[in-house]
């Protein structure tokens, strides 16, 4: 693996994983949106980026890695597979925190609170899950547009005209955004992904987050594979930040590109998953405990998110269920019971 950015020497207490693979544009901004100069409340010795970049056609610019702060470190690796995994597990032994944050697709956009937030949850427990909502960029998911070049280009001047990596501006991207598909129905349903979540280093480890059974494109559903493993753990608070958010890029992504194709993709990961599980695989239904401040731009989202979830409380009152399953199952397991 190749290092073109030297090593600072120091060693900070989290470190957050980022890979990314033909998606220079993209990964661009992710790191931009990492940076210390960006996330509010930080200084650059509180953390480090670890940024994997697979070799392809269309890599970050020689000058762009060479200007990086000196708290990112980036690499540059062979790939021989269309998944992430081998990357995921070689930056893992490169981050040198005790705590970590994991970005498997680089196309991530963050909120400038991401970083303050996630340090204030590890002070909150001792092993804590903390999830960050995830968008897509857009007025509806990126895999229903059928004009790939049209969404770039309104991608773009979306993020030229609201100047985001200026002061706080990076909450204006809530403005021009959509859950994505897998939490469609807001961040107080159950959650079924998280493109941006920290962990201690070594509960990602215990769980073996980088499982080299997901080769499929992309890593198939790796993410929600990751989610749940660390959150059925009663001893492992479920910590959301529900104010601030990740938004998916466009790119050409695996579940983002040929919407064609869209549904046999998304249906092929999820039948890797059941067998994982043995077919029980489902969201994490956990009671989250929420951190944050709700900006003004997340509003509208936090109202739809409140609105669903009073439709599915409801739903689940009248047919006497937990309204929390996996909370109920996990109580009833330390209590010697089997559910």
């Amino acid at each position: 693996m190749d290092t073109p950015v030297p090593d600072s020497g120091s060693s900070p207490q989290l470190s957050i994983l980022v890979i990314g693979y033909q998606m220079a544009e993209q990964l661009a901004n992710t790191i931009k949106s990492l940076s210390h100069d960006y996330q509010i409340g930080v200084h650059a010795t509180d953390y480090e980026v670890v940024v994997i970049e697979n070799r392809s056609e269309d890599m970050l610019s020689q000058k762009l890695v060479e200007s990086l702060p000196t708290n990112i470190r980036y690499y540059q690796r062979d790939n021989d597979s269309s998944s992430p995994v081998a990357a995921l597990a070689e930056g893992l032994e490169l981050c040198r925190g005790h705590q970590l944050g994991v970005i498997i697709d680089g196309a991530q956009l963050v909120t400038p609170g991401v970083i303050r937030f996630a340090k204030m949850a590890f002070k909150y427990a001792d092993d804590p899950l903390i999830a960050v909502p995830g968008y897509h960029l857009g007025h509806k998911m990126q895999h229903e547009v059928e004009d790939a070049g049209e969404l770039l280009t309104a991608q773009r001047e979306f993020l030229e005209s609201i100047n985001w990596t200026e002061s706080d501006n990076g909450y204006r991207l809530f403005n021009w955004a959509c859950f994505s598909p897998a939490n469609r129905n807001g961040f107080l349903h159950p959650l079924m992904e998280s493109n941006v979540f920290f962990c201690l280093k070594q509960s990602f480890i215990d769980i073996d987050g980088a499982n080299a059974r997901f080769q499929l494109p992309g890593g198939g559903a790796i993410n929600l594979h990751i989610l749940r493993k660390l959150g059925m753990s009663a001893t492992r608070p479920l910590i959301l930040l529900a104010g601030e958010g990740t938004f998916h890029q466009y790119h050409g992504g695996v579940t983002t590109a040929n919407p064609a194709e869209y549904e046999a993709r998304v249906n092929t990961f999820n039948e890797q998953l059941q067998e994982i599980w043995d077919m029980n695989f489902k969201a994490l239904r956990r009671e989250p405990v929420i951190l944050g401040q709700f900006p003004e731009p997340v509003h509208a989202h936090l109202q739809a998110s409140c609105t669903t979830a009073q439709r599915r409380f409801q739903r689940l009152r009248e047919g006497n269920t937990p309204l929390w399953e996996d909370d109920f199952n996990l109580s009833l397991a330390a209590k010697g019971v089997v559910k």
